[in-house]
């Protein structure tokens, strides 16, 4: 994928969504966006998407009522050990894994995070995301992987469970 490409992604996909995002993209320095496009294309599979995880606090039952097509959120890391729960509804800690469709990504906002030293890939709301699997998590290890009937399932960018 080619800046420019990258940049006709973010001006004609995404500019009615967060304007603000591709306006600040587009002052940013070329050299900047071109260090961005770089570090975050090597993310980029080549079917477009990008392979993301998430960690969120939550009660078991939210895990255990959670069904194919419910949001498991906006907000997802290409770097798996950057997946940190910053809030949460108490419970336990679930790292997820999933694939982030090209067209559910938010370059704009996604390469602002980039240039801000942040590890973000931002989806766009209410977009598809192919989950591959969730881990219970406590102390930074993987104590069990949870919901194996879940793997692959589409789900929504929407509101986290």
């Amino acid at each position: 994928m080619k800046m420019r490409d990258l940049m006709r992604i973010v001006e004609t996909r995404w500019l009615n969504y967060q304007p603000d995002s591709v306006a600040d993209v587009l002052e940013m320095p070329a050299d900047m966006i071109a260090a961005a496009q770089a570090e975050l294309r090597k993310h980029v599979q080549p079917d477009g998407s990008v392979e993301v995880w998430r960690a969120m606090m939550l009660p078991m039952s939210a895990i255990r009522n959670l069904d194919p097509g419910v949001g498991i959120g906006m907000y997802w890391t290409y770097t798996k050990d950057m997946a940190i729960a910053y809030d949460g509804r108490g419970g336990f800690l679930y790292r997820f894994h999933a694939r982030l469709p090209e067209e559910s990504i938010d370059w704009a906002s996604t390469i602002k995070a980039f240039l801000h030293r942040e590890n973000e890939i931002t989806a766009v709301p209410f977009k598809p995301i192919q989950l591959l699997g969730i881990e219970w998590m406590s102390g930074g290890r993987v104590l069990e992987s949870v919901r194996p009937d879940l793997a692959g399932a589409m789900m929504t960018t929407g509101p986290a469970v």
